[in-house]
Parts: structure tokens; sequence; C-alpha cells
């Protein structure tokens, strides 16, 4: 169970972004969005979420597993985030 202001791990499968089996990809936070209730939509670029890159870093050459660790904010442009 995950809570707000604590840090978690995203792990994303994604194939399509293991450009090459040799060598450790990744994928811009940019591209990955972020949507909750009251409306939010952001990406995880967004400095809120206080990640540890700013990218999703593929967990070994070939692997096709990309991992960021973020934080979830309690709110963002002053909406409240609700998970669960």
């Amino acid at each position: 169970h995950q809570r707000i202001g604590h840090k978690f791990t995203v792990m994303l499968y994604e194939p399509d972004a293991n450009l090459g089996s040799k060598d450790v990809d990744r994928i811009p936070l940019s591209k990955i969005q972020f949507r909750a209730d009251g409306g939010i939509r952001t990406t995880l670029a967004n400095p809120v979420f206080d990640a540890n890159s700013n990218f999703l870093l593929e967990t070994g050459p070939n692997t096709d597993t990309f991992t960021v660790k973020i934080k979830i904010p309690r709110t963002i442009d002053g909406k409240v985030v609700h998970i669960g």
C-alpha cells in the first residue's frame, strides 16, 4: 500500500522502448502521463513528483523493464491528490 508523501518505484514493462540489446535504455518522464480524480492531468516530469531521475531507466540491458522512484504529492496545481 503506497501513501501520499512517500517514495515508491514506478515500474513499466515496455518492449518497444528497448532500443538496443547491449545498452540500458531510458524513457523520458515527460512521456508518462499521470491522471487522478478531479481533473488532474500532468506528466511524471512535473517537479512535484520529486523523481530520482528525469527518466525511467531500464533495469539492465535488454530487460524491457524500466523504473524510477517518485513521491506522490498531496496536491498538484492546487488540487488534492486521492489514491486508493
